[in-house]
């Protein structure tokens, strides 16, 4: 009698690999450096990424995660009235009324 084999390799996304990979991405980490800590290639990444668009969808919003909590650490300080910290923000996002040369 024939065994129910799985064909296919077993994936090397596994749990801990994902755990990895938020940390590194969470920690401002690119692709490359998060497969890196993780112990992957970036091929493996990318075909799980397509596998499975949840785990992607995922993975790109945490590689915003440092950059969040920047926006959100000068906004604090601009709410809390810091004025060179104003100046600093709007001369580089207003920079046709604010840049100085």
């Amino acid at each position: 009698m024939m065994e129910n084999k799985r064909v296919g390799r077993h994936s090397v996304v596994t749990p801990d690999v994902v755990g990895k990979l938020e940390f590194s991405f969470i920690n401002g980490m690119n692709v490359t450096e998060a497969c890196f800590y993780a112990e992957i290639s970036r091929d493996a990444y990318y075909a799980f990424a397509r596998k499975f668009p949840e785990f992607s969808d995922r993975m790109e919003g945490l590689q915003c995660a440092v950059s969040i909590t920047a926006k959100m650490i000068i906004a604090a300080g601009i709410n809390a009235g810091d004025v060179r910290l104003s100046m600093w923000y709007l001369e580089r996002r207003n920079k046709d009324e604010f840049f100085t040369r």
